[in-house]
């Protein structure tokens, strides 16, 4: 059985349970009843949004390499997955730190599984997702949004 996994950039105004739903109905439309069709699994990436996660600093030193007063929160690390408190309930999504902000705050994109007929766990999702950030020919460090999504 043939199983596909796509990833497309956020939608507007959240209308995911629509998407979801047209989806739906675009695979049904395309294989109608037959038994041999395959399974797909449907991830939308929101990286516009106004989340952000610190993590608090504990360096016991009083002062930085550079001299100055160490900062009190940092960004996540890479690789790091919110999916817990402030996702939706009922809904399969969560935040994951794709990549390092050099400059300014990290801003992790949140993904919202719209359908899972893979039956991907939830930890398993996120680790092929996270992958999916290093998948560019072009480059050896991670993307802001995977390259699948360009």
């Amino acid at each position: 059985m043939l199983k596909t996994q796509a990833s497309k950039d956020e939608l507007e105004d959240n209308r995911y349970d629509r998407k979801a739903w047209l989806e739906s109905s675009a695979k049904e439309k395309m294989y109608g009843d037959q038994n041999k069709h395959p399974c797909l699994t449907f991830i939308i990436v929101q990286k516009d949004h106004n989340t952000r996660f610190f993590i608090e600093y504990s360096n016991n030193r009083n002062r930085s390499r550079n001299g100055r007063p160490p900062p009190k929160y940092v960004n996540m690390s890479i690789g790091a997955v919110i999916d817990t408190t402030i996702v939706h309930p009922n809904n399969t999504n969560f935040y994951l730190n794709s990549h390092n902000a050099h400059q300014s705050v990290n801003q992790p994109s949140h993904y919202h599984v719209l359908l899972n007929e893979i039956e991907l766990t939830t930890d398993e999702l996120q680790l092929l997702t996270f992958h999916l950030y290093f998948a560019d020919s072009r480059s050896s460090a991670a993307e802001a949004v995977p390259s699948v999504v360009h």
